[in-house]
């Protein structure tokens, strides 16, 4: 019998215990983790696990499709891809045909999938932990472990349900302007989707992003992507990174948030910084997120004080 871990850990803790359905991924001694937070009557907590096949699609009939030299029963609604194309196919054995559940383009990522979709509706969100700072929030999370590939977690806003008649999951992500938030301290940002690569241990909020930082001087600030990074706790704003904060208005290429010391590391060619009667331009610049204040550490190229 394959036996995935994790996975046993969290029917035993679901079980077992009156805990809220989680689901885990684990890199390097850092675990993040899913939960659903929607009462049981509400919202959707579905496990399915599959065999992966791959190989060229050679043929398509009404209910049959044939990869490779294989032929399997169709239990898909979506239109197959063009023949001759490379395909990969989530798949179960019943009786003596292998039936079909979904079919990808490309090569075959593994052996075998195992998917956990969290669907909690309004007013509850699904919870991503990070770390004891950092959570990220959304409706619609989908968990997928492939043996010998790649872990990933996906938020977004949207919906679930599961048809037991059919046996058929539908998933409708929906990603649009806040349908996913980041929190970490004080800081907020929000986007369309989030997309978390345990490989690599990041995690890609799609904007554009909307920065969010309360306190006495409150910030507000926008980007076209963020980068949370696991192992540091660091977010990264990438691309037209847009800073207003009392009188200041600031402008980089990208931005190196740390919260956890209330600073950021501004880069660009040059960044652009006005306010208090001052003009700054930089290569490097320290932001100090709770007032503003800045200091040029390298390639400072003009200042200008307007009286």
């Amino acid at each position: 019998m394959r036996r995935w871990p994790w996975l046993l850990s969290l029917l035993a803790l679901v079980l077992g215990q009156s805990y809220q359905p989680t689901a885990t991924l684990v890199r390097k001694g850092h675990t993040v983790t899913v939960v659903k937070t929607s009462p049981d009557s509400m919202g959707l907590f579905f496990i399915e696990q599959r065999e992966i096949a791959g190989g060229v699609l050679k043929a398509v009939n009404k209910d049959r499709v044939e990869i490779g030299s294989t032929w399997y029963q169709v239990a898909f609604p979506e239109k197959p891809p063009s023949l001759g194309q490379e395909v990969w196919v989530e798949y179960l054995p019943q009786g003596a045909q292998e039936v079909a559940y979904r079919l990808h383009r490309g090569p075959p990522p593994g052996s075998q999938i195992l998917r956990i979709v969290i669907y909690d509706p309004p007013p509850y969100r699904v919870t991503v932990h990070f770390d004891t700072s950092t959570l990220a929030y959304g409706a619609l999370a989908v968990v997928r472990q492939i043996r010998g590939g790649p872990e990933s977690i996906e938020l977004t806003g949207g919906q679930a349900s599961y048809d037991a008649e059919t046996n058929h999951l539908k998933l409708a992500p929906q990603r649009g302007p806040k349908a996913v938030e980041i929190v970490q301290g004080a800081s907020q940002a929000f986007g369309q989707s989030l997309l978390y690569d345990n490989q690599k241990g990041l995690a890609y909020l799609k904007g554009p992003v909307d920065l969010q930082r309360s306190g006495e001087h409150p910030l507000q600030g926008s980007a076209q992507q963020l980068i949370y990074h696991l192992s540091t706790s660091e977010l990264t704003l990438i691309g037209q990174v847009h800073l207003e904060q009392g009188g200041r208005v600031t402008q980089a290429s990208s931005a190196l948030l740390i919260n956890q010391q209330n600073l950021a590391y501004l880069y660009g060619n040059p960044v652009t910084t006005k306010g208090q009667g001052e003009e700054v331009e930089g290569k490097v610049v320290r932001y100090n997120l709770d007032n503003g204040d800045v200091l040029v550490l390298e390639g400072v190229q003009a200042v200008f004080n307007h009286f």
